[in-house]
């Protein structure tokens, strides 16, 4: 995983060269390891993106692809 570096990246860019409100969305899991919610709010908050964010379980990842 690449910690939504990515991501973050072409979201900003994207800020950059389009001056209209951006959105945005993210998963935030419910075990704290594979949590990145911290950082997702950092980027959120420095691009004032319009930010929507799913909560998931190991339970809804076992339901979904089994």
């Amino acid at each position: 995983m690449d910690c939504g570096c990515v991501s973050s990246i072409t979201a900003a860019l994207s800020k950059q060269l389009n001056r209209k409100k951006l959105y945005s969305f993210s998963v935030e899991f419910t075990i704290p390891e594979f949590d990145e919610n911290a950082f997702q709010q950092e980027v959120v908050r420095r691009l004032g993106t319009e930010h929507h964010t799913g909560r998931c379980s190991h339970h809804d990842i076992g339901r979904i692809f089994s």
